[in-house]
């Protein structure tokens, strides 16, 4: 699938993958201005960054599950959503951290391929987009506990497997 299809709502996408969708096309402002929208993820961050320059791939999956009304680890470093909720198994909508050159990455699932998986991201690119990540950077699928899930989002969990015990 390319992209474009991959950013259509499906009917049994929890409610933080449909808001990450909405926010398909935000991106940095080149200069000394910054993009409010991004100073706005990294407002649900103890960092509080003011600039669009910060890495923010770790605020924008903040500002997304806060405003989904789940918890969220606060923090902007992208390797904080390794521990994040419960381990899942792969599928629409869990939450991938990857190793990358220089430190690590974050976003949503969207789609799996053959040793890859297409990620709705934040900072990739300069912007929230789609783009592929080879599983071989993968470092853990994490999805929001389930005991903490909203009812819009119930059937996501219920047809989630391969959460681990806590």
């Amino acid at each position: 699938m390319t992209p474009e299809e991959l950013a259509t709502e499906e009917r049994t996408d929890p409610s933080w993958l449909r808001l990450a969708l909405k926010e398909i096309g935000q991106r940095e402002i080149r200069g000394p201005s910054a993009n409010p929208r991004i100073v706005a993820y990294h407002q649900t961050t103890r960092l509080a960054s003011k600039s669009d320059e910060t890495p923010w791939c770790a605020s924008f999956l903040s500002w997304i599950m806060v405003e989904a009304g789940y918890n969220s680890t606060r923090s902007a470093a992208a390797s904080s959503w390794a521990e994040y909720g419960v381990a899942c198994s792969v599928r629409r909508g869990a939450v991938a951290v990857f190793k990358r050159t220089g430190g690590h990455h974050v976003g949503i699932v969207v789609g799996i391929g053959n040793g890859f998986v297409w990620l709705l991201g934040g900072n990739q690119g300069d912007a929230v987009t789609i783009a592929k990540y080879s599983t071989a950077k993968l470092i853990a699928y994490r999805c929001p506990e389930p005991a903490k899930a909203r009812v819009v989002d119930a059937s996501w969990f219920a047809g989630l497997q391969g959460i681990a015990k806590v």
